[in-house]
């Protein structure tokens, strides 16, 4: 089944294609737009810079690939990341984001001995609504480490292949 469907109008929350962004909760100062030039300032303590914690987000990420929604490229930068994904039918991916964030959250809490926050509850889900703004929304990601200033290992690109 191809899970990267576009839908035009209508609910686009169940079902569809989507670029999810979710951040750190220190990821932007006070009043800043939730946008690629606010994040990729590298606001907050840009925890996701150590390999351990990529990984931890990364696992969660892929643990569901294929079962509940088909995953397409993502990054995962210092303190955000964005990921491609297309939801299965009757699948919604607002709630897919919300175990996302509490089960990476819990990962990452218990591997620094520490509790709290560490996503913000506010993630960003844009729909994708056809194969052009999709590989569009795919170059950007992919582009995206570089226009942050990043260098090789403070970050992780995940490339999906293609079908």
């Amino acid at each position: 089944m191809d899970a990267f469907q576009f839908q035009s109008e209508g609910n686009v929350a169940d079902g569809g294609t989507h670029l999810i962004t979710l951040r750190t909760v220190d990821a932007l100062s006070s009043g800043m737009p939730i946008d690629d030039g606010g994040l990729n300032r590298g606001d907050g303590g840009r925890e996701l810079q150590w390999q351990d914690l990529r990984e931890i987000v990364t696992d969660v990420l892929l643990a569901q690939d294929g079962e509940e929604y088909r995953l397409g490229d993502f990054v995962v930068m210092p303190n955000h990341l964005h990921a491609l994904v297309g939801m299965y039918p009757g699948r919604n991916v607002a709630a897919q984001c919300e175990m996302w964030i509490s089960r990476s959250t819990e990962l990452i809490n218990a591997f620094r001995s520490r509790t709290g926050d560490f996503w913000c509850a506010d993630p960003v889900c844009e729909p994708v609504r056809n194969w052009d703004e999709f590989d569009e929304r795919r170059k950007t990601l992919r582009r995206d480490p570089k226009a942050a200033g990043l260098r090789v290992g403070e970050y992780y690109l995940h490339v999906a292949e293609d079908d």
